[in-house]
């Protein structure tokens, strides 16, 4: 009996490591698979930082160019103020000419009535 509780434990102790053995080369594979993984991860990431300076010097020129083109509407508003005050000088100056050629019109014509 004793023989045969040898040779069980044998082919348990083999069946045993022929499993370990499977199990081994299924991680093995597995760590293959992994390194795999990894490497692409650090293709895409480095592919990934390239397109994110890219984005990050695309997006200092466009804050550059809103600053330059907000720069240029100050600059036209100030110029429209501008305009508008040389406008509100040139309507009271002609009303003050009109009212003065009226006024000197009043008194042409009482000086003929007058007569």
């Amino acid at each position: 009996m004793s023989a045969a509780v040898a040779e069980d434990r044998q082919m348990t102790i083999e069946l045993s490591m022929a499993k370990l053995q499977s199990d081994g080369a299924h991680i093995q594979s597995d760590f293959r698979d992994l390194k795999a993984d990894l490497k692409d991860v650090r293709s895409d990431l480095g592919s990934f930082k390239s397109e994110f300076y890219a984005f990050k010097s695309e997006f200092h020129s466009f804050k550059f160019e809103v600053a330059r083109e907000f720069g240029a509407v100050k600059a036209s508003i100030e110029t429209v103020g501008t305009q508008i005050e040389k406008a509100k000088l040139w309507t009271i100056l002609t009303a003050v000419g009109t009212i003065l050629s009226m006024l000197s019109s009043m008194v042409v014509v009482v000086r003929v009535l007058k007569l």
